[in-house]
Formats: structure tokens, sequence, C-alpha cells
């Protein structure tokens, strides 16, 4: 049978040979992308594939033969696979990739939005803030309140501020940009201060947010 999915490739981060699919999965904290098994049989292979958003799982698809299979019917048949130690191919996607696959092939994808808002929330609490004051000192301001348009602006080393007010306080964030490319990053919630990859993190989140300011 020809799969009819065509399963958008990502990244491949690695491959592994009679591996615990189980442990493979648990591995993946956070991780957005797809694992993909495969078994050798007689004639063809058997492919079952698993789609995770922020380390939940979202999704499943299956084909072998003349069976295709999606969501938790496919489910079925990886649990299954699991027990003959496939092959394990693990990619990363971004984001969008993630959606635009759930787009098109919306019979793969399981509900479990509400699970991965939960687990982002937890991850949040446990992020590594520190009680600090931050100080940025002040410059010559280019712009005022441009929106998601401040890239136009960026031009040698440029300081963007984000900042939202909303009911749980104020969250701000910092972004020095050396011409267009990100160099430092700060993010600020209610006195608490975060730095590096967790302050992206938030500070990406906070983008997506309506009702930002952008200095």
């Amino acid at each position: 049978m020809v799969m009819a999915v065509q399963v958008i490739e990502g990244n491949l981060i690695k491959i592994v040979e009679d591996g615990d699919v189980d442990e493979i999965l648990r591995e993946l904290k956070n991780f957005t992308g797809y694992i993909k098994l495969s078994i050798k049989r007689e004639n063809s292979f058997e492919e079952g594939y698993i789609f995770l958003k922020g380390g939940v799982t979202v999704g499943y698809y299956y084909n072998y033969g003349d069976i295709e299979a999606f969501g938790e019917r496919a489910r079925e048949y990886i649990e299954k696979m699991k027990r003959d130690r496939p092959l394990i191919e693990v990619y990363e996607y971004t984001l969008e990739k993630l959606n635009t696959m759930r787009d098109i092939y919306r019979e793969i994808f399981v509900d479990r939005d509400e699970e991965v808002a939960e687990k982002e929330v937890e991850d949040e609490e446990h992020l590594p803030y520190y009680d600090i004051v931050l100080t940025i000192p002040e410059g010559k301001p280019l712009k005022m309140n441009v929106g998601r348009d401040y890239k136009e602006y960026l031009e040698g080393y440029t300081l963007v501020e984000i900042f939202k007010k909303d009911k749980e306080g104020y969250k701000k964030g910092y972004v020095v940009y050396k011409d267009k490319t990100p160099i430092l990053a700060a993010y600020e919630c209610n006195g608490k201060v975060l730095f590096g990859k967790e302050a992206c993190k938030m500070i990406k989140k906070l983008l997506d947010s309506p009702d930002i300011v952008v200095d």
C-alpha cells in the first residue's frame, strides 16, 4: 500500500537500533517533533509515527501493507510494534511544521491541547527565576510602540523592550540585537528575572500575546 500521508520531514536528531520506545519518549521532555518506528517485514516496512508537542504525545500514524490507521487506532498498532524493538528515528520539528501537519492531517492528532497547556504551566513554575532587581540603562528611543514590526528598525546594537500587563501582573522582555541577530535576552515577571534560553522561551510566548507594547 502506498502511504497516503506524506509526513513533513523534520531535523534528524538520532537513530536508535533495538531500543526501548517508551524510554526514548520519557527522555524527550519539552520536545516537539516525532519519532518514527520501522520494522522490516517480508515484503515491506511496517511504520509507526508518534508526534509530540512540548514532550506530550499529540498524534499517531501507522502504515503497513493494506492497513493505514490514524489517531487512537494507530496507537493500538504502534503499541504492538514496540514489543518487537523497532528501529527508532527521532526528528525535531519547529512548532510551525507541527501545526502544518495538524492542519493537513487532522485525523492523526488526538485532543491533548489541555494536557500540553498544563505541562507548559508546570514547566514555567519550575523555571530558574532570579529574585533580583533588574536595571536596564536607558538609551535614546528609536521608535515607540512599534508592535511586532520592530525588526524593521534593527540596525547596529539595539535594545528591544516588550511589555504586557494582565491580571497576573506585569511582564517584560528585553532583547539586545546586533543588527538583526539577538545576542542577549532577559525576561522579568513580577520582580523575578530569567536569562538566556529560558528568557527567550518566555519572550517568544510574550510576543504571541495580544495587547503587548514593543519599544
